[in-house]
C-alpha cells in the first residue's frame, strides 16, 4: 500500500523537511492546502509517494531532494 508524504520547506535555500504523511492521498493534500494558506509558497510545498511508510523510504528521498539543492 502506498504511503503519502508532504515535504516542506521555509524557503528555496532551506532543506526540505517532513510535515505530515498519511496513506490518503487526499488527507495529505488537505495538509498542503492549509500550509498554503498559511502563506508557503507551492514551490516549497511537496508531496511524494513511497512504497511503504517505512521512514528508511522516506529518508532517501529527503537526502537526494536535499543533496540537489548544495
Amino acid at each position: 500500500m502506498a504511503y503519502y508524504t508532504l515535504l516542506i520547506r521555509e524557503a528555496s535555500f532551506d532543506p526540505w523537511e517532513i510535515a505530515f504523511g498519511d496513506y490518503e492521498k487526499e488527507c495529505v493534500q488537505g495538509e498542503l492546502e492549509d500550509y498554503r494558506d498559511h502563506d508557503y509558497k507551492a514551490k516549497n510545498l511537496r508531496i511524494v509517494k513511497t512504497r511503504t511508510a517505512r521512514q528508511s523510504e522516506i529518508d532517501t528521498i529527503l537526502r537526494k531532494l536535499n543533496h540537489e539543492r548544495l
